[in-house]
């Protein structure tokens, strides 16, 4: 038996400035910089202490060379210690005002995310503090590490360079309102295609590191979000469908018999899969009541959410009090959540 110390502990520190130029009534410009730095302190994560920083640079310019047309182009770059590579991110946009109540969207975009510093530089181990019984004193504070605890020599990513994880989006959205007799209805729907290239993925433990960038991700799908509005009385609902492919993509992972181990390449496929819902959708509704009293309820499902259905509904009634000098609300949530494939189940 022995003692050992989990503790972690992060701070950020970030400054970013930004600049707003309006050249002319149909050209606007927005531009800044920002700067940030990430420090992790932990004995047994990073075996002390250590840094992460990353620059960036960020603009969009905005014409609007026709009353139904603005375009947007814009762009971030930004540069990161964790792999001490630059990268740039453009955005290409085009909105179309149809009329005063309908507008149509494209757009267009790449953006990466880069492994964080626990995923590129750590140091797991724990130091063994007041081993007993006696005999095996030796022990005292002796730090074991990944390399100690390993169980599968043949496969372990400890100490490898991981790349930028890059995604390209394409989506289309359309947008409109309707006036009824006593009703505003709204109707936002948006279909889209994403490309996820050199996903990270792999089991991060003490015995077991597999990380690495081995998963391409192919999604497409669209999202429908509608609003009716009644003096008083608020309802939405929306649905979202998403049709995912998930290829492993790194290189071979070979077993202690020499040969593919399709179990593992398979796992580190189902680990970004698992988050990934098929069906999902809400309806809610929000009324006002008597005595400035407004009262909530929405109901929350996903479908095919790993190997289950998730559910969860809502209430919420509350009261908001003005005065001069402040404004304050007081109010009572009730929720209640629902797993059918795994049976939990959790109210509060």
């Amino acid at each position: 038996m022995a003692e050992v110390d989990a503790d972690s502990e992060d701070t950020r520190l970030e400054l970013e400035l930004q600049d707003t130029l309006i050249i002319t009534n149909d050209i606007k410009m927005v531009s800044g910089a920002g700067f940030r730095k990430d420090t992790y302190r932990s004995e047994t994560y990073f075996n002390g202490r250590g840094n992460n920083y990353q620059s960036r640079f960020f603009g969009n310019l905005e014409y609007t060379p026709l009353s139904w047309l603005t375009l947007n182009a814009g762009g971030n770059w930004e540069r990161t210690s964790t792999t001490d590579n630059s990268y740039f991110s453009p955005r290409l946009a085009a909105n179309f005002t149809l009329n005063n109540r309908h507008a149509l969207r494209l757009v267009y975009s790449e953006a990466v995310r880069t492994p964080d510093g626990f995923e590129q530089n750590p140091d797991w181990g724990y130091t063994l503090k007041n081993v007993r019984p006696s005999q095996y004193s030796n022990l005292e504070g002796r730090r074991i590490t990944t390399f100690d605890a390993y169980e599968v020599l043949g496969w372990l990513t400890l100490g490898k360079d991981l790349d930028e994880e890059r995604i390209t989006s394409r989506e289309i959205s359309y947008f409109g309102q309707f006036p009824l007799e006593q009703a505003m209805l709204s109707v936002e729907v948006r279909g889209f295609k994403d490309e996820l290239r050199d996903m990270i993925s792999g089991v991060i433990q003490l015995k077991d590191w597999s990380v690495d960038n081995n998963v391409a991700i192919d999604q497409k799908g669209f999202e429908v979000e509608a609003s009716l509005e009644f003096p008083g009385t608020m309802l939405r609902t929306s649905y979202g469908y998403l049709d995912q492919d998930t290829r492993y993509t790194g290189e071979p992972i070979i077993n202690d018999d020499g040969n593919v181990d399709t179990r593992k390449q398979n796992q580190a496929v189902a680990l970004l899969t698992r988050m990934s819902v098929r069906h999902s959708g809400s309806v809610a509704v929000i009324q006002d009541l008597p005595w400035g009293l407004k009262a909530s309820s929405a109901f929350y499902w996903a479908d095919e959410f790993g190997r289950s259905q998730f559910e969860r509904i809502d209430a919420r009634i509350a009261k908001r009090i003005y005065q001069p000098r402040y404004t304050a609300e007081l109010g009572f949530h009730h929720a209640a959540l629902y797993e059918s494939g795994s049976g939990t189940e959790l109210r509060q």
